[in-house]
């Protein structure tokens, strides 16, 4: 009697473990695309965002990696700042960065060259009604602090992508540099003096 139940049961059975067995492999097939679908999202945003940035940071010369030097070197053939360079390419990228770094960028974007343009006008004196030179710097720094937490950001974002990938984080190194100097970095007023 239980082998005629088996017997009439077996074709259900198989039809049952058949459906079974194709969308067990369908939600593992899925799960894999998935998997290596977000690491080729993320190798691309690591190689079009972050290394490209960590090479304009790499090239500012030792003492300068700050946001009043490369805002002040201008190239004189496309008459633009190691600064302009580098939030171009945070725009271009925009949307591949991690979520913090967008609202700072766009908070960057809204004071620098207004603080930058007063700090030069204040320093030549041209209108009465500027703050002074020392209010201006102080102001100035608030990008420059803005800025750096940018830079950070951009390093730390890059290692953990950097790890994730199971690559060479090669900001590492980058982000102790950039500590130390920053660390090391004179008020605004005292470099403004130094000129």
């Amino acid at each position: 009697m239980t082998l005629d139940l088996l017997l009439k049961w077996a074709p259900i059975i198989n039809i049952v473990v058949t459906i079974a067995g194709l969308f067990i492999t369908g939600y593992i097939n899925l799960r894999t695309f998935r998997k290596k679908e977000s690491y080729n999202q993320k190798l691309i945003r690591y190689k079009e965002a972050y290394i490209p940035f960590i090479k304009m940071i790499y090239l500012i010369r030792d003492g300068h990696m700050n946001l009043f030097a490369l805002r002040s070197a201008v190239n004189p053939k496309t008459v633009e700042s190691d600064f302009d360079r580098i939030e171009k390419h945070l725009f271009d990228h925009f949307e591949q960065l991690g979520e913090k770094l967008p609202p700072m960028i766009m908070d960057l974007n809204e004071i620098v060259n207004d603080r930058f343009s007063m700090l030069n006008a204040a320093q030549v004196r041209a209108f009465s009604d500027l703050p002074t030179v020392e209010e201006a710097a102080a102001s100035f720094e608030e990008a420059m602090e803005l800025f750096d937490k940018i830079v950070i950001e951009m390093l730390v974002e890059s290692e953990s992508l950097a790890r994730e990938l199971s690559l060479e984080p090669v900001s590492r190194p980058l982000l102790a540099k950039y500590a130390y100097e920053k660390a090391q970095r004179k008020p605004l007023i005292h470099m403004l003096q130094t000129e």
